[in-house]
């Protein structure tokens, strides 16, 4: 992280400061993602961040259909028998492998929307 100063207004009056927040995010995300460029060049690696990518999106959509139908998660894992921190981790995407195809048939049937059952 960079330690040149910026000018920087604080109660009216210019001061030299570190750099914004946001400059230094911005810059660490540009090296975040060129290092997941470079990543991706390995076919296993490639492969596992897209499978993991799959997961994030369908827990994206489970969690979308579930506050669309007005549920907390709570409310969901019971009717699932599951526990909420179980609902709260398929939502982000978490696990090994994501849920079975008996918990996306009980999620689309519970969530009434058969669309659920995309493979994550």
């Amino acid at each position: 992280m960079s330690r040149v100063g910026i000018v920087w207004k604080a109660r009216g009056a210019a001061r030299i400061g570190p750099p914004s927040r946001l400059r230094v995010m911005g810059a660490m995300m540009d090296r975040l993602t060129d290092l997941r460029d470079e990543l991706m060049r390995d076919d296993a690696f490639r492969k596992s961040y897209e499978a993991r990518t799959r997961l994030v999106e369908y827990g994206h959509r489970v969690r979308h259909v579930r506050e669309m139908r007005q549920l907390t998660r709570a409310q969901l894992a019971a009717q699932l028998n599951m526990t909420e921190s179980g609902i709260t981790r398929l939502e982000n995407g978490e696990g090994v492998d994501g849920p079975t195809a008996g918990m996306r048939q009980a999620l689309a049937q519970v969530l009434g929307t058969p669309d659920l059952n995309d493979t994550p």
